[in-house]
């Protein structure tokens, strides 16, 4: 299943301007989807992290609160990329990610 261009709106279509609550907040969502296929995160494969204006001192937070939500003992492929801009001006990350199905 392919989990695409997931951003930090809230249930409300808010959005902070906090990067560590729009992490946060873009996992929730995701794991929202992979509940609704009847999946979590221990079914992902692949992940890839676009982060808005990257500086590579953000990357402990990154690290810090994708390790609440997925497995540091089985974690999938991932990638980081930093980008100059996201569809969503406001947005300063976006997640898109492959996950395995169970049968």
């Amino acid at each position: 299943m392919y989990l695409s261009g997931h951003v930090p709106f809230d249930e409300k279509g808010q959005m902070s301007d906090d990067l560590e609550t729009q992490l946060n907040q873009v996992f929730s969502n995701m794991q929202a989807t992979l509940e609704a296929a009847g999946t979590n995160f221990s079914s992902l494969a692949r992940v890839t992290v676009y982060i808005k204006d990257y500086d590579p001192g953000q990357l402990p937070l990154l690290r810090q609160v994708r390790d609440k939500w997925i497995s540091t003992a089985t974690p999938p492929a991932s990638a980081l990329i930093g980008v100059d801009a996201l569809f969503i001006p406001q947005a300063l990350v976006e997640i898109d990610a492959v996950a395995v199905l169970p049968d």
